[in-house]
C-alpha cells in the first residue's frame, strides 16, 4: 500500500486508520484498522481514513471497529475522549473492555459500566448534601457568636 507523509514527517498508509485506546494502566488497543464507529451526546458517528481533525467526549457505550481483514471488534467504554488527527484515532477512557462478540459485551460489561456511573452519581449527591450541611452549620455557628 502506498505511503503518504504528513506535515510532521510521519509516514501513513492510505486506506487505514491507526486506533489507539488507552486506559489508566495500559494501552488496550494499538492497531491499524479500516474504520471506527462510536457515539457521543449527539449520536453515533463513523470515522474512515481521511477524516478531518476532530475531538469529542464519548458517552458510555460501545465503540466498534472494523479490522483490515473485515472482521469487527467491539469495545465497551465508560465515557472518554476521542481525537482524530492524521488518520490516528485516539481514545482515552477510565474503563474499557474489548470483545469479539457484541452480545456478551452488552450483557456483561456495559450494564456494569452504567451501574457504576449511577452509583457515582448517588455518591456525588450524598457528598454534596454533606458539604451543604457542614456549610449551614458553619453559618449558624458564626451567626451565633456574640
Amino acid at each position: 500500500m502506498p505511503n503518504d507523509t504528513d506535515n510532521t514527517g510521519n509516514a501513513r498508509q492510505r486506506g487505514r486508520l491507526r486506533l489507539r485506546i488507552a486506559v489508566p494502566a495500559q494501552m488496550l488497543i494499538d492497531e491499524d484498522v479500516a474504520a471506527v464507529r462510536a457515539h457521543d451526546h449527539t449520536g453515533e458517528f463513523g470515522i474512515s481514513p481521511g477524516f478531518e481533525p476532530f475531538y469529542t467526549c464519548l458517552a458510555t457505550g460501545i465503540l466498534t471497529y472494523r479490522r483490515l481483514d473485515g472482521s469487527e471488534r467491539f469495545v465497551a467504554l465508560r465515557r472518554g475522549a476521542l481525537t482524530v488527527k492524521d488518520d490516528v484515532v485516539s481514545v482515552v477512557t477510565r474503563d474499557a473492555v474489548a470483545r469479539d462478540r457484541l452480545e456478551n459485551l452488552e450483557r456483561e460489561v456495559l450494564r456494569e459500566f452504567l451501574q457504576r456511573e449511577d452509583d457515582e452519581k448517588k455518591s456525588d449527591t450524598a457528598l454534596k448534601k454533606m458539604q451543604l450541611a457542614a456549610m449551614r452549620q458553619l453559618v449558624q455557628y458564626e451567626s451565633a457568636e456574640p
